[in-house]
């Protein structure tokens, strides 16, 4: 049966106000010396990103155009320490802080604010991820979703996860006997060579942290393949594989892209991403390990390839607020792995997927075991309504592609769209609750091992042999 839950007047609603400030969900603003600390709304985030081949370093420098809406000193992330920061032009001083809850860090700038239009310029050693050889440089983002302040913030300036931002990355070359025609920069935004030392990547203004793709190396370090996809819309979406290990099969993770594209297209609609960039990888030599999602871009292996591309829908182009959120897109990219099953359950699982602190910034396990279980048992309770969660899925995908969502939005769309009170759903099944009759309670399930089947964290030598 299909259903829309009003989603034009939704879609009106969301896209009338594509500009206004993020800052609807960001964490609380606490505390902080005389005053508080608090959140601010990134405009443009502008990078110059210097490799010098003399002093075999890295250096970044960031313009950063953001919106206050309280006074307090604002708050931004970098997990490197800054070597200078001017604010609105002049020198200031900042310090890590840590949530009222234990939960993470941020970084605070030591001047009170009001609110208003301010500017930040922040430069910092870039030197993670980064080998200088063959004459050139190669850099990559590594990304993953299950350890603290593991996004952009590792090597760049950013906000958190609730704030979409511009972005633009200018690669600069200096002292190296090779330029920027002779690297591969392979990237999930524009890629421009503006003369022989200098190249620039504009990336699209939905992106928040957790977006951003970037792998380079001198050429001839990587074999990569292209084709074109024609979408649903019309668009003819390039496809770029690439490899470092030489027994890949890039014909195979090209076919398999391109059988994954037409399925989540007919299921969810037009591929939002202007292209595909895949790093084809064994997963962290242990092969089926798995990979990581990014906007339109993945390092993955080919078993886990379509769980990857299916989060360019549901993760990288509607996007989790905070680590309470992120449970949602890895539920249902799993549902989706293993079939969209249903079954009801009358016994709840009690588990705490939403429900901790609430400053956290990275997701768990559960997600992908109770998380899925939790996804079957709303399919059956939509279907005994004589609606469909699947369907329910691409409508509310199609409503807040672009847009930063929580599990309070989710929920509060699905029980719209189904007539369905889900609370004690909810409150059991993802905030941990028990319910009054203690004896109706199973214990929770885990995956039978301690690797995530989608996701690793990649320790210091992965990361080298990916470079």
């Amino acid at each position: 049966m299909k259903y829309t839950f009003s989603i034009l007047a939704l879609a009106l609603s969301i896209f009338g106000n594509a500009h206004a400030s993020d800052l609807h969900l960001a964490p609380a603003n606490f505390a902080f010396k005389d005053g508080q600390a608090v959140f601010i709304d990134f405009q443009s985030a502008l990078t110059t990103l210097q490799f010098n081949g003399a002093t075999k370093s890295g250096t970044a420098k960031t313009e950063i155009t953001f919106v206050q809406e309280h006074e307090g000193y604002p708050l931004f992330d970098l997990v490197t320490e800054p070597t200078s920061v001017l604010l609105d032009g002049q020198a200031i001083g900042q310090q890590l802080v840590a949530s009222p809850d234990g939960a993470t860090q941020y970084r605070a700038v030591l001047q009170k604010l009001q609110p208003g239009t301010h500017t930040l310029v922040i430069e910092n050693p870039y030197g993670n991820d980064v080998a200088f050889k063959d004459g050139g440089v190669a850099a990559a983002f590594f990304f993953i979703d299950w350890t603290d302040r593991s996004y952009i913030e590792q090597y760049l300036p950013t906000n958190t996860e609730f704030d979409q931002y511009s972005a633009s990355i200018t690669l600069s070359f200096k002292n190296l006997e090779k330029g920027a025609a002779e690297h591969d920069i392979f990237a999930n935004g524009k890629v421009t060579l503006l003369d022989a030392t200098t190249a620039r990547i504009d990336f699209p203004k939905f992106y928040n942290c957790a977006s951003f793709y970037l792998q380079m190396a001198p050429v001839g370090q990587f074999t990569s393949k292209s084709a074109n996809f024609k979408s649903m819309d019309g668009r003819v979406i390039p496809i770029t594989t690439f490899k470092k290990e030489m027994l890949i099969n890039l014909n195979k993770f090209q076919d398999e892209a391109a059988r994954v594209l037409t399925e989540l297209e007919k299921d969810y609609g037009p591929f939002p991403h202007d292209k595909v960039v895949i790093y084809a990888d064994y997963g962290g030599g242990k092969p089926g390990l798995g990979g990581m999602e990014y906007a339109g871009a993945t390092i993955t292996a080919l078993e886990a390839l379509s769980h990857e591309l299916f989060h360019s829908y549901h993760g990288r182009s509607m996007a989790p607020a905070d680590g309470n959120s992120g449970w949602m897109d890895e539920a249902i990219a799993v549902w989706r792995d293993k079939g969209y099953r249903e079954a009801l359950r009358s016994t709840p699982i009690v588990t705490n997927i939403a429900g901790r602190q609430a400053y956290i910034r990275f997701i768990g396990m559960e997600p992908y075991s109770e998380g899925e279980v939790f996804m079957r048992h709303l399919g059956a309770k939509a279907t005994a309504q004589n609606r469909s969660l699947k369907t329910f899925l691409r409508d509310y995908w199609t409503a807040r592609k672009f847009t930063i969502v929580n599990t309070n939005i989710f929920q509060s769309d699905l029980e719209a769209a189904t007539g369905l009170n889900l609370k004690k759903d909810f409150a059991s099944w993802i905030y941990g609750q028990a319910p009054a009759n203690s004896s109706l309670l199973e214990s929770s399930f885990k995956l039978p091992s301690t690797l995530n089947p989608n996701h690793r964290v990649l320790n210091a030598a992965e990361r080298k042999r990916l470079l």
